[in-house]
């Protein structure tokens, strides 16, 4: 497994599943875009934000690469996250429900610095799994 598969492995199954977050991989201009933050989240601060968001919604949240592919300075790593849902999420109160969805993430690195994440997921099919469709 190359380096920046390596790193891109760690932040997902490590600190989005509940490890410890750090700040050394991320560059200072990086900048994450997913479906729920169309405008980015900007730095390691905003990151460990929007991990600590997502926990506080599914505090057993857990996430599994499936499969990896390097190319360049890019990473696209392919996914399946689940948890259950405690706290209050995209204005649902907690419904106690566990939700599955998959996802894609691009990562694009300089050097062994991560500097933007393009993530894709099943939003609605969560959504339906919380019984909001």
């Amino acid at each position: 497994m190359s380096g920046i598969a390596a790193i891109s492995r760690e932040i997902l199954e490590g600190a989005w599943s509940g490890g410890p977050f750090d700040e050394g991989p991320y560059a200072p201009d990086y900048v994450f875009v997913g479906p729920l933050v169309p405008d980015g989240v900007h730095g390691a601060e905003g990151e460990r934000e929007l991990i600590a968001g997502y926990r506080r919604s599914f505090p057993d949240l857990t996430f599994a690469v499936e499969e990896q592919i390097v190319d360049g300075d890019r990473v696209v790593s392919r996914w399946t996250a689940s948890g259950t849902h405690e706290g209050e999420f995209a204005g649902i109160a907690p419904t106690g429900r566990r939700g599955v969805v998959g996802g894609v993430s691009i990562a694009r690195f300089a050097g062994d610095r991560l500097t933007n994440v393009w993530t894709m997921w099943d939003v609605h099919g969560l959504l339906d799994q919380l019984g909001r469709s």
